[in-house]
């Protein structure tokens, strides 16, 4: 989207390029995993207790008649399922606000809130994907040095920990193989001269981009708890910052990595969703929706989304659901944009199970259009 590339310009008080790279979407995705990616996710079934019982203690609500196990959908992770038979209408979850991820908890945030806001008022608009990568990028980053750290009392202060546990921070994790994943040479040997290679590398280099920008917000948090925190490591400062230090170009270690895992979870699972503000005014906010988002993509779901004036989302079941059928969402209608679109935006092409770069490999028609002949 051109808003988030003047926003990085902006930050970086640099000239960029505009590009439709960051598609406003109101859905989750998924795409099969590549063999040469697959990752140990542990206990899985672990992670999505604790997530449940997390999001119940902070005010969601979901049906006891639906488990998280499983895809039918070969090579597309988890999804949800009915354990009874669901009457058409039947609430199945029920979102609060508070429950979300949203740019709230990025502004308020304890560590980097001041920041956050300054970067969002001199930056200008497009900026609410950057931030609520930056804000997650930051939590994992933390969430792994109390683990390192064994601090448990530490960790109960990360609000979002039990959700962020479940998301794909690193190719393969949740099936994901989104192309923010791929390595270079990947991208060029498998990629170049086809429909989604241009695409492709601007959200590539606008991720790099964004990485430099958060560093100097987010670095020095993790410096700081790693014990080894310098204000001389981070070299980067923001046009409005005083004393502008001599760039060294040093991205704090674990920093690219969560920031790319960042933004694959932004592109591939946040919703936009209505709201009433404070002064009575109508918005569309960016956030992410725990639990909800673990639902895999059909288009023909069964399940319908709806909204109230406070931010709460309650989601129903859209028709008769049979015992052990699978929920499905609708991320987008695929008449929306063209297939090799869902792939750069969301990580997967619909109804494919075969792992992407075979498609790519084989010069499918979704990635190469094929000449007619005269």
């Amino acid at each position: 989207m051109t808003r988030l590339l003047i926003f990085i310009a902006a930050a970086l008080a640099v000239s960029l390029p505009t590009a439709d790279a960051f598609l406003a979407r109101s859905n989750v995705a998924r795409i099969g995993i590549s063999k040469l990616s697959a990752v140990a996710e542990g206990s899985t079934t672990s992670k999505y207790d604790d997530l449940r019982s997390w999001f119940t203690e902070n005010d969601g609500t979901i049906s006891n008649n639906i488990s998280i196990r499983k895809s039918t959908l070969s090579g597309y992770g988890y999804g949800c399922f009915a354990d009874e038979e669901l009457a058409e209408g039947e609430l199945l979850f029920r979102i609060p606000r508070a429950a979300t991820v949203n740019l709230d908890d990025c502004l308020n945030d304890e560590d980097c809130g001041a920041s956050f806001r300054a970067l969002q008022g001199k930056a200008g608009p497009g900026s609410d994907t950057v931030l609520i990568a930056g804000y997650l990028a930051k939590e994992w980053l933390l969430i792994q040095e109390y683990d390192k750290q064994n601090d448990s009392e530490r960790l109960q202060t990360i609000k979002f920990e039990k959700y962020l546990r479940t998301l794909p921070w690193k190719r393969g994790l949740c099936s994901q193989e989104h192309v923010i994943f791929w390595k270079d040479a990947d991208v060029e040997s498998l990629l170049k001269g086809s429909l989604a290679y241009s695409d492709a590398q601007d959200i590539r280099d606008q991720t790099k981009l964004a990485t430099k920008v958060l560093n100097a917000i987010i670095g020095p948090v993790i410096q700081k708890v790693r014990g080894g925190y310098s204000s001389e490591e981070v070299g980067f400062r923001f046009p409005w910052q005083n004393d502008p230090e001599e760039e060294s170009g040093s991205i704090v270690e674990g920093l690219e990595d969560a920031v790319k895992g960042a933004f694959v979870i932004c592109l591939s699972r946040a919703f936009v969703t209505p709201r009433v503000t404070e002064d009575g005014e109508l918005e569309d906010e960016e956030r992410l929706e725990p639990v909800f988002d673990i639902l895999q993509h059909s288009e023909d779901p069964n399940i319908r989304r709806e909204c109230t004036d406070d931010g709460t989302v309650a989601i129903t079941a859209g028709r008769y659901i049979a015992k052990g059928e699978e929920l499905f969402s609708q991320y987008k209608s695929e008449g929306e944009i063209p297939y090799h679109k869902f792939f750069t935006r969301f990580g997967f092409v619909p109804g494919v199970t075969e792992p992407v770069a075979n498609l790519v490999a084989e010069r499918s028609t979704i990635f190469f259009p094929q000449r007619q002949e005269v």
